[in-house]
């Protein structure tokens, strides 16, 4: 909003931390936080972008609220995102219906290494286990990605469990 030319700049009656609302266009963004019970709740939703739901405190009872604030209507949509939290959580259970096609939910995975900033260059002798070029050859890794997840992994302590949580390469594995 403070960026935008003044030109083409929408009046605004509100604009904080919590909300950005444009009077004249009767439209605005709300910002609630997992850590609230009642987020969502008396409003009427059209886009709802849920970040990090696996470990929202209080999923089952945010998704009661929110989720019935937004109309079953055209220009509406509901994204729910997160790294993976075990399972029998409230985000595990709606990956599983989105998989098993029950309901209106799509399941979309990003593996890690889609992602093109995730490469370290191979440092002078690097080589790799048996358990990393299976990997590798599976996932159709390069020599810079297996470095990178090498790090991650010293990062987390060693911990190639919670690589796979975190930087999962498929959702069976994400989901642990």
């Amino acid at each position: 909003q403070e960026n935008c030319p003044i030109l083409v700049r929408p009046s605004t009656s509100a604009s904080n931390a919590k909300e950005l609302i444009f009077d004249k266009l009767d439209a605005g963004y709300k910002l609630g936080t997992a850590g609230n019970k009642g987020a969502g709740r008396s409003q009427t939703v059209q886009y709802f972008h849920g970040s990090e739901v696996a470990f929202w405190p209080h999923a089952e009872e945010h998704a009661a609220g929110v989720m019935q604030a937004i109309p079953d209507a055209p220009e509406t949509e509901v994204i729910l995102e997160s790294t993976a939290n075990g399972i029998g959580n409230y985000y595990h259970k709606m990956w599983q219906l989105a998989e098993a096609g029950q309901g209106e939910y799509q399941a979309i995975f990003i593996p890690w290494f889609w992602q093109e900033e995730y490469i370290k260059p191979a440092p002078a002798g690097f080589s790799l286990s048996m358990d990393e070029v299976e990997y590798q050859e599976i996932y159709g890794l390069t020599l810079e990605q297996m470095a990178w997840r090498r790090i991650k992994i010293v990062e987390l302590k060693g911990d190639e469990n919670l690589f796979n949580q975190e930087y999962p390469a498929t959702a069976a594995i994400a989901f642990q």
